[in-house]
């Protein structure tokens, strides 16, 4: 892991997280250190592979835990929830368009963030789905703090 200038953290094995995003655990071999104070292992292999088929799975338990938060607006909840819906659709195609699948889970994020900051339990949602972000944006091709950031 090297810290560069503009608190940029590159990880080794094409893992890569910019900003200054405080995170603390591990990768199993990697250290992760940054801001949104997560703790913990999430067990993500450097260089692991995961199917279409396993990041639709991941996606339809995302959608699941938002649609039965109750603590989360119901428009909140469906604007997620449609938005984990069309990014499933999209893993499914012949030739996935990975740039709108992360553009449709930050989103997610945005709607849980904005309602995280009155509600401490979409704070903790918001924590509690991110080891299952983490895999699926090495999926895309994408560093997990690039789609979700987590409030203060």
């Amino acid at each position: 892991m090297t810290n560069n200038e503009d608190n940029q953290t590159t990880i080794t094995k094409d893992n890569y997280i910019v900003g200054n995003l405080n995170i603390q655990g591990s990768d199993n071999k990697n250290s992760i250190e940054g801001d949104y104070n997560v703790q913990g292992n999430n067990n993500v292999l450097a260089g692991e592979q995961i199917t279409a088929t396993e990041v639709v799975k991941m996606l339809a338990e995302l959608e699941e835990k938002i649609h039965n938060f109750t603590a989360l607006p119901e428009a909140d909840r469906e604007k997620s929830t449609t938005r984990l819906k069309a990014a499933q659709l999209e893993v499914k195609e012949s030739e996935p368009d990975k740039e709108s699948i992360a553009k449709s889970i930050k989103r997610v994020n945005e709607t849980l963030n904005e309602a995280g900051k009155t509600t401490k339990e979409v704070k903790e949602l918001v924590g509690e789905l991110f080891p299952t972000v983490v895999k699926v944006a090495g999926y895309l091709g994408y560093a997990a703090g690039k789609i979700w950031m987590m409030l203060p």
